[in-house]
């Protein structure tokens, strides 16, 4: 897959996953040249799991050394050059304030996230007790749902970012094979996930 930004005043960006090499490639879409995104090692970025920030400010993706790297959209510099995140990850997103990365593994139950700043941010994770289907954020608050099901059961749990704490859970049981009676009362969250 590929994007395309065009949000950020006098900027036009392409980013792509490069088939041959797996490498995030970060192109001005003005000029033609590709822009460096600098990162230690040289780990394909998982498929999938990239994309420019609701802004367009950043870009960001995830590795399969399961490290995540966050970059300025302009110039390409690192913000993030490479957190260790220990995740399969199934989906990553970023806060619609791009203030926070988030990566979910459905297969692990677990969501890891960290602050967007320079330097060395803490890395956070959480087991969640259950399979993650989707990652949504909430659009003002530091605040990620994150809604899974099971084979009998759904579930939902909101968790704060800034203090790893679950500040809401609901779990349904005797679900339907068909429903998505967990994921109908959030539609006013903002999803920002890939």
């Amino acid at each position: 897959p590929f994007y395309v930004s065009s949000k950020v005043a006098g900027q036009i960006r392409v980013l792509l996953d490069d088939p041959k090499s797996r490498q995030l490639r970060l192109w001005d879409g003005t000029s033609g040249k590709r822009i460096a995104l600098r990162r230690p090692g040289r780990a394909p970025v998982q498929r999938g799991a990239f994309r420019f920030s609701p802004s367009e400010d950043f870009v960001y993706a995830s590795f399969l050394d399961k490290t995540v790297s966050v970059w300025s959209s302009r110039d390409g510099s690192p913000i993030i050059a490479a957190a260790q995140h220990g995740l399969a990850v199934n989906q990553i997103g970023i806060s619609a304030d791009s203030k926070w990365v988030a990566m979910t593994s459905r297969a692990e139950r677990a969501i890891a996230w960290l602050a967007v700043t320079k330097g060395k941010p803490k890395l956070q994770r959480m087991d969640v007790g259950f399979p993650i289907n989707s990652l949504y954020f909430h659009p003002e608050d530091p605040l990620v749902l994150l809604v899974g099901r099971n084979d009998k059961e759904g579930f939902a749990k909101v968790i704060n970012l800034q203090t790893a704490k679950v500040v809401a859970a609901i779990a349904q049981e005797k679900l339907s094979a068909s429903s998505n009676r967990p994921m109908s009362g959030f539609i006013y969250l903002g999803r920002h996930s890939g």
